[in-house]
């Protein structure tokens, strides 16, 4: 008789969850011998060869939007209800919790993990369709677990801000860990002089969660710091990679450089003389904790559902006319760090209690 089969479904919508997630197995020593990855055509083409390589690694690629809508939603959990009733795995790992993982993995009695790397702050703020749901007139007719945005049986993230936030969000203290930015354990800018400086505007993914007046703002923010750009250095938008808008084909961004190269590459190129101007972004907060030069901006609209959350930060933002001007002031990772160390012993301690 063989070995007993044991298998995971590692499923998400960003290249980096699912390389992370299967990072945190490997790095945890579970002893998984069949690893299922659900995520889009697009995403799992890009996956690192080691893990594509891996002989226990099944790929199941879909070509649905990932666009919010609910339509949408509803095409995606149906597929994802199917494909978890063809796998019958022992355990789900998703990325962000989204809904289908908490109704599919609840109707099936599926263990359900989450790893939440995108650092939160407000549990107040809306984040999409389950949020307007749960916040909604129709709030009690809906289970509770299929709506409540970040929840999991067990959900591991990367600081105590998240840690709070997501207990803000009604999870139980005892189930929310700290695994730190594992990702980040052996990564480095690389910190050369020798490319001429240039400043990362980068962009947020407003519009692929649904907040299309935001993701106009920005656009249009981003628009007038191209037309009136005189700093001495470069312009680079940084595109965040859930933001599909076609800024090489508009002619407001005729000229600009766009940065798209996956973020393990950007982050190792940053240069000393390099600025990242960023909104509340994960990419931002890696960066500074590189030690790479970052600044932030908001905007009265762009950014308007976490403009408050700067003064909880004692961060001081600066606007689109100070970018145009180079007016920016870089702060350091000893001035605000949402990281915390990296610790897998609460992976650990998660997977002993699966049966």
């Amino acid at each position: 008789m063989g070995p007993e089969r044991r298998r995971v479904l590692i499923s998400a919508e960003v290249l980096e969850e699912i390389e992370e997630v299967y990072g945190l197995l490997e790095r945890a020593e579970q002893p998984f011998t069949e690893i299922v990855i659900d995520g889009p055509d697009a995403v799992l083409q890009r996956l690192k060869p080691e893990i594509v390589d891996d002989r226990r690694v099944a790929l199941r690629p879909y070509t649905l939007s990932t666009r919010s809508s609910v339509r949408n939603k509803l095409l995606g959990l149906i597929s994802f209800a199917w494909l978890m009733l063809r796998e019958r795995p022992q355990l789900l790992f998703s990325g962000f919790s989204m809904m289908k993982h908490r109704a599919v993995s609840g109707l099936l009695h599926v263990p359900h993990f989450a790893y939440i790397r995108g650092v939160t702050f407000d549990p107040a703020t809306s984040v999409g369709i389950s949020d307007g749901v749960r916040q909604g007139r129709f709030r009690r007719l809906v289970p509770q677990r299929v709506v409540a945005t970040y929840h999991a049986d067990e959900v591991f993230t990367v600081g105590e801000i998240n840690r709070r936030f997501i207990v803000g969000r009604g999870m139980p203290d005892s189930r929310v860990h700290v695994v730190g930015p594992v990702w980040l354990d052996q990564a480095r800018s690389a910190r050369s002089a020798s490319k001429s400086p240039a400043t990362y505007v980068v962009t947020g993914a407003w519009a692929a969660h649904g907040f299309h007046d935001e993701h106009d703002a920005q656009t249009s923010m981003l628009a007038d710091v191209a037309a009136t750009w005189h700093d001495e250095s470069e312009l680079v938008i940084r595109v965040h990679p859930r933001d599909d808008f076609p800024y090489s084909a508009d002619p407001r961004f005729s000229g600009v450089h766009l940065s798209t190269e996956p973020p393990a590459e950007f982050l190792a190129s940053l240069g000393p003389a390099d600025v990242v101007v960023a909104p509340l972004s994960t990419l931002a907060f890696e960066a500074l904790h590189l030690g790479a030069r970052v600044a932030f901006y908001a905007d009265e609209h762009a950014t308007r559902s976490y403009n408050h959350v700067y003064k909880w930060l004692g961060i001081v933002p600066c606007t689109g006319q100070q970018i145009a001007e180079g007016d920016v002031h870089p702060i350091t990772s000893t001035e605000v760090d949402v990281f915390s160390p990296v610790e897998l012993a609460p992976v650990r301690r998660a997977f002993a209690t699966l049966r």
